[in-house]
């Protein structure tokens, strides 16, 4: 791969973090819906800074790829007709609104629930479609490897397992009174569900991606033992990462003790080392065909 990617592979995959970390933040908010609104406004407050601030290092670290950052305004100038351009004015639209909510909700607060998550359901639709933009940018046809289905359910995929993961800490902190044990128990077992199903529909989707790429470009995907290598690697981090899970689950059941006493910031550590590597073999398969 280009050492010129390497912007690229932490650009898309902070991105889409960052859209994970307002979707897992919508579902946590919607499911603490009876807690008290000063303790959802808290926890509305570190999802908003969490994303603000992984889309802003997104933001930043895409401008190393780019040999004259200050003509950037430039890809502006076609909406109507260049994914690129959208891609562009989506992630700087995701940004603004993510910076407005928390400017807003630090000097004026939160109103009431229901505007916090409406607000979150709109910053996460834009986000949504930023990431559709960004992987139509990948999915033309002088790139087979590239422009399959399978280059958008990556993407996604990326999102929801890493904004997933990215939230579960949060619930072991304690953001106020307002949270019940019940609400706790049943929030950590909803993300661990979560957890599994993305990790298992992500390394289905990679495995699928992977044969696709082979029968279509055939010799010319073998040509990198570095590319099988740390494929085997991902596939391996992932498998680590479930049987970790279901060994604490055991261990839980076993001594009786909770689901808090999982390892979360491991657990995300890990599988943001898998999707590095995944990201990685994305653009290290780059193989053009045709003009």
């Amino acid at each position: 791969m280009n050492s010129n990617a390497w912007p690229l592979v932490f650009f898309t995959l902070l991105s889409q973090l960052s859209v994970g970390i307002v979707a897992g933040g919508l579902v946590l908010l919607t499911t603490f819906r009876s807690a008290e609104t000063g303790s959802l406004a808290a926890l509305y407050r570190i999802i908003l800074l969490l994303a603000l601030i992984t889309m802003g290092v997104a933001l930043a670290l895409s401008f190393l790829h780019l040999s004259r950052p200050w003509n950037a305004i430039l890809s502006l100038s076609n909406v109507h007709a260049s994914f690129l351009s959208r891609e562009i004015l989506l992630a700087s639209l995701y940004f603004f609104m993510l910076g407005t909510a928390f400017i807003t909700l630090y000097f004026i607060g939160a109103t009431s629930v229901l505007s916090m998550k409406t607000i979150l359901g709109i910053i996460l639709l834009v986000g949504l479609l930023l990431i559709w933009a960004m992987a139509k940018v990948y999915m033309i046809s002088t790139v087979p490897i590239w422009s399959h289905p399978s280059t958008l359910l990556r993407f996604l995929l990326s999102a929801l397992l890493l904004g997933t993961a990215a939230i579960w800490p949060l619930l072991t902190i304690k953001t106020g009174s307002g949270f019940e044990d019940t609400q706790s128990t049943q929030m950590r077992c909803i993300y661990f569900t979560l957890v599994n199903f993305f990790i298992l529909i992500s390394t289905l989707v990679e495995i699928w991606s992977t044969r696709s790429a082979g029968e279509m470009v055939g010799p010319m995907v073998s040509h990198s033992r570095l590319i099988s290598m740390l494929f085997i690697v991902r596939i391996g981090l992932l498998a680590a990462v479930l049987a970790g899970l279901y060994w604490f689950i055991f261990r839980a059941a076993k001594h009786q003790t909770h689901l808090q006493d999982i390892p979360a910031y491991g657990l995300f550590i890990l599988l943001l080392i898998s999707e590095i590597i995944g990201r990685y073999n994305f653009y290290a398969s780059y193989q053009r065909v045709g003009v």
